[in-house]
């Protein structure tokens, strides 16, 4: 007699403000979800804003809502009735949410009960400035939810304030079939130069002006270091601005928006890799830096701590200033650098999509059948 063991198949709907072609690490995230539980053998949609008229070629199966993208977070009411619209029609067991500062995957949640379908969020950000409005307002639509990932133990933490129903948390990963766009040729002069890079969207929330400050430290002692600075945003030009009225310009490369790809690459030309965001929820480009065996130094206290342990797979500061001297411990400590980098290496297993992927299916059957969950 042979034993079959029923194996459920779900039809998933995944929604979010925040997909391609904007990028970046929610975006990179529910593109890596949706095709690991493909993988797995359920029907997985992707419902989105529409892409303003930028141009993108979806290679999974995405919704693009109708209503009118007004600005980043605002969209026409018309979206938000094809939501609506979408997800009565769909047949889908189970609504998952992605992001407390989405709009549209807080409605999601709303809209999921109206309907009758089970639904749950997953939490991706710390809050910022706005901290407590925010949760609170988060607070209203996360009692429709069923259930709630957080990434990272500090997002978990944050997360009790406004959730009191199942709480798991399952990290993000590392998955590079995620859409990554061509390389871009960025001349970079590395012959006799420290290159410390940064890879990040250039706001006062991302930290990325603390890096002034460090460079001012470090070019008291160091006359051959160059800031990498990758990515783009409203803080951008004020950097550069303030840059040149320093005189530090020849220290510094902005590069602007770049595709993943190019991301990846300027890292293989990095001898550091800094991230200086003091809430960082959870840092897929920390893994990125990892897989590229370039050495970390991070901001404690925050997500990041969750894949950085201090000394052994990289370095962890409290403040500028630390974070000032863990980079010239990095410097004069050619040894050190490669020891972490190489023991950081190895710790990607724990960041494969698939093996993430099978947790949140385990977190979808205990919502579907109202069953226990460990996660362990």
């Amino acid at each position: 007699m042979v034993l079959r063991i029923q194996v459920d198949k779900y039809t998933i709907a995944l929604v979010s403000d925040w997909y391609y072609p904007k990028a970046g690490g929610i975006e990179y995230s529910v593109d890596s979800l949706a095709r690991n539980l493909q993988a797995l053998g359920h029907e997985v949609h992707i419902i989105t804003k529409n892409n303003d008229g930028v141009p993108w070629k979806d290679s999974l199966p995405v919704i693009r809502l109708k209503g009118k993208v007004i600005a980043e977070r605002l969209i026409l009411p018309a979206a938000y009735k094809d939501l609506y619209r979408i997800l009565k029609a769909g047949s889908y067991d189970i609504i998952h949410a992605h992001g407390l500062d989405s709009p549209l995957a807080m409605v999601s949640l709303l809209l999921a009960r109206i309907a009758g379908i089970r639904c749950l969020m997953t939490s991706h950000s710390l809050v910022g400035p706005l901290r407590y409005p925010i949760l609170m307002g988060a607070r209203l639509f996360l009692r429709f939810a069923d259930a709630l990932i957080a990434v990272s133990s500090a997002v978990e933490q944050e997360s009790k304030a406004v959730f009191k129903g199942r709480l798991y948390r399952i990290p993000n990963g590392l998955d590079l079939r995620s859409p990554n766009g061509a390389v871009q040729s960025i001349p970079i002069d590395t012959e006799n130069r420290i290159v410390i890079t940064t890879v990040s969207r250039m706001t006062r929330k991302k930290g990325v002006h603390d890096l002034v400050t460090i460079a001012l430290r470090l070019l008291k002692r160091y006359d051959n270091l160059l800031f990498l600075m990758i990515g783009e945003g409203p803080l951008r030009k004020k950097l550069e601005s303030k840059v040149n009225e320093l005189n530090l310009a020849q220290y510094f490369l902005f590069t602007g928006e770049v595709s993943r790809s190019t991301a990846l690459d300027l890292l293989d030309k990095s001898d550091i890799f800094v991230l200086p965001s003091p809430r960082e929820a959870f840092g897929i480009v920390i893994l990125e830096a990892f897989l590229k065996k370039v050495p970390v130094v991070a901001r404690n206290h925050s997500g990041v701590s969750d894949l950085i342990t201090h000394g052994e797979t990289g370095l962890l500061a409290d403040d500028d200033e630390q974070m000032a001297r863990c980079i010239e411990e990095l410097i004069g400590r050619p040894e050190l650098a490669a020891s972490l980098s190489a023991a950081a290496y190895q710790e990607l297993y724990r960041y494969r999509w698939q093996d993430i992927a099978k947790r949140v299916e385990e977190v979808y059957r205990a919502i579907l059948h109202e069953e226990a969950c460990d996660l362990r």
